[in-house]
Protein backbone atom coordinates (compact mmCIF):
# COMPACT_ATOMS: atom_id res chain seq x y z
CA UNK A 1 0.00 0.00 0.00
CA UNK A 2 1.53 3.48 -0.98
CA UNK A 3 1.38 6.04 1.43
CA UNK A 4 -0.30 8.98 1.97
CA UNK A 5 1.07 11.98 -0.59
CA UNK A 6 -0.04 15.21 -0.44
CA UNK A 7 0.85 17.71 -3.47
CA UNK A 8 -2.05 20.14 -3.14
CA UNK A 9 -3.85 21.25 0.23
CA UNK A 10 -6.88 23.32 -0.50
CA UNK A 11 -7.86 25.56 2.61
CA UNK A 12 -11.23 27.32 2.70
CA UNK A 13 -11.65 30.30 5.04
CA UNK A 14 -14.57 32.40 5.86
CA UNK A 15 -11.71 34.74 7.88
CA UNK A 16 -12.98 33.43 11.35
CA UNK A 17 -11.21 32.63 13.95
CA UNK A 18 -11.55 28.89 13.65
CA UNK A 19 -10.73 29.56 9.59
CA UNK A 20 -7.55 30.88 10.93
CA UNK A 21 -6.91 28.33 13.15
CA UNK A 22 -7.31 25.83 10.46
CA UNK A 23 -5.34 27.73 8.16
CA UNK A 24 -2.43 27.22 10.70
CA UNK A 25 -2.90 23.61 10.09
CA UNK A 26 -3.18 23.71 6.45
CA UNK A 27 -0.11 25.68 6.40
CA UNK A 28 1.42 22.95 8.71
CA UNK A 29 0.38 20.27 6.63
CA UNK A 30 1.66 22.14 3.12
CA UNK A 31 4.93 22.52 4.88
CA UNK A 32 5.58 18.67 5.93
CA UNK A 33 4.09 17.73 2.50
CA UNK A 34 6.56 20.70 0.09
CA UNK A 35 3.03 21.01 -1.17
CA UNK A 36 1.25 23.90 -2.52
CA UNK A 37 -1.55 25.43 -0.53
CA UNK A 38 -4.37 27.06 -2.03
CA UNK A 39 -5.99 29.29 0.17
CA UNK A 40 -10.31 29.89 -1.36
CA UNK A 41 -12.94 32.22 -0.19
CA UNK A 42 -16.11 31.62 -1.36
CA UNK A 43 -18.71 34.10 -1.18
CA UNK A 44 -22.39 33.12 -0.62
CA UNK A 45 -24.61 34.51 -4.05
CA UNK A 46 -25.87 37.29 -1.91
CA UNK A 47 -23.55 39.16 -0.34
CA UNK A 48 -20.54 41.26 -1.24
CA UNK A 49 -17.50 40.41 -2.67
CA UNK A 50 -14.69 39.59 -0.39
CA UNK A 51 -11.76 42.52 -1.07
CA UNK A 52 -8.84 40.87 -2.34
CA UNK A 53 -6.61 42.25 0.33
CA UNK A 54 -8.42 39.94 2.92
CA UNK A 55 -7.31 37.26 0.73
CA UNK A 56 -4.02 38.75 0.83
CA UNK A 57 -3.51 39.12 4.70
CA UNK A 58 -4.63 35.46 5.00
CA UNK A 59 -1.88 34.33 3.14
CA UNK A 60 0.75 36.62 4.98
CA UNK A 61 -0.91 35.15 8.16
CA UNK A 62 0.20 32.11 7.31
CA UNK A 63 4.32 32.93 6.03
CA UNK A 64 6.23 33.64 3.68
CA UNK A 65 8.15 30.25 3.43
CA UNK A 66 4.93 28.53 1.61
CA UNK A 67 4.08 28.12 -1.96
CA UNK A 68 0.63 29.57 -2.20
CA UNK A 69 -2.07 30.40 -4.54
CA UNK A 70 -5.04 32.67 -3.60
CA UNK A 71 -8.60 32.51 -5.27
CA UNK A 72 -12.08 33.80 -4.68
CA UNK A 73 -15.41 32.22 -6.17
CA UNK A 74 -18.98 32.87 -5.52
CA UNK A 75 -21.57 30.20 -4.82
CA UNK A 76 -23.09 28.04 -2.23
CA UNK A 77 -19.82 27.36 -0.30
CA UNK A 78 -19.42 23.55 0.14
CA UNK A 79 -20.45 22.90 -3.55
CA UNK A 80 -18.13 25.63 -4.74
CA UNK A 81 -15.41 24.17 -2.26
CA UNK A 82 -15.77 20.64 -3.76
CA UNK A 83 -16.13 22.21 -7.59
CA UNK A 84 -12.81 24.01 -6.82
CA UNK A 85 -10.86 21.43 -5.27
CA UNK A 86 -11.52 18.43 -7.57
CA UNK A 87 -10.82 21.57 -10.44
CA UNK A 88 -7.17 22.12 -9.38
CA UNK A 89 -6.73 18.18 -8.05
CA UNK A 90 -6.33 18.74 -4.53
CA UNK A 91 -5.00 15.71 -2.23
CA UNK A 92 -6.67 17.33 0.69
CA UNK A 93 -9.37 19.93 2.13
CA UNK A 94 -8.64 21.50 5.72
CA UNK A 95 -11.45 23.23 7.23
CA UNK A 96 -12.55 24.63 10.52
CA UNK A 97 -15.47 23.38 11.63
CA UNK A 98 -17.52 26.29 13.78
CA UNK A 99 -18.89 23.95 16.49
CA UNK A 100 -22.38 24.42 15.93
CA UNK A 101 -25.10 22.22 17.35
CA UNK A 102 -28.68 21.75 18.09
CA UNK A 103 -30.92 24.41 16.52
CA UNK A 104 -28.21 26.36 14.90
CA UNK A 105 -26.70 23.46 13.01
CA UNK A 106 -30.13 22.45 11.89
CA UNK A 107 -31.28 25.79 10.27
CA UNK A 108 -27.58 26.70 9.28
CA UNK A 109 -25.99 23.72 7.94
CA UNK A 110 -22.61 22.13 8.62
CA UNK A 111 -20.50 23.43 5.60
CA UNK A 112 -17.85 20.72 6.59
CA UNK A 113 -20.38 18.00 6.83
CA UNK A 114 -21.10 18.76 3.52
CA UNK A 115 -17.49 18.76 2.14
CA UNK A 116 -16.87 15.42 3.90
CA UNK A 117 -19.56 13.75 2.30
CA UNK A 118 -18.94 14.79 -1.30
CA UNK A 119 -15.36 15.79 -1.64
CA UNK A 120 -13.72 13.36 -3.94
CA UNK A 121 -10.03 13.91 -1.66
CA UNK A 122 -9.32 13.58 1.75
CA UNK A 123 -10.50 15.99 4.17
CA UNK A 124 -9.20 16.89 7.27
CA UNK A 125 -11.77 18.84 9.98
CA UNK A 126 -9.98 21.01 12.57
CA UNK A 127 -12.12 21.61 15.45
CA UNK A 128 -13.31 25.19 16.17
CA UNK A 129 -12.19 24.85 19.90
CA UNK A 130 -9.16 22.37 18.74
CA UNK A 131 -6.85 25.07 20.15
CA UNK A 132 -8.84 26.02 23.65
CA UNK A 133 -8.29 22.72 25.20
Amino acid sequence: MSGFDVRTVVFPTDFSDCSRHAGRRAAGVARRFGARLHILRVDPPVSAPTPPSRLTAAAAELGADLDVTTAMTTGVPAHAICAYAERVGADLIVMGTHGRTGVSRAVVGSVAEEVVRHARCSVMTVPALEGHR
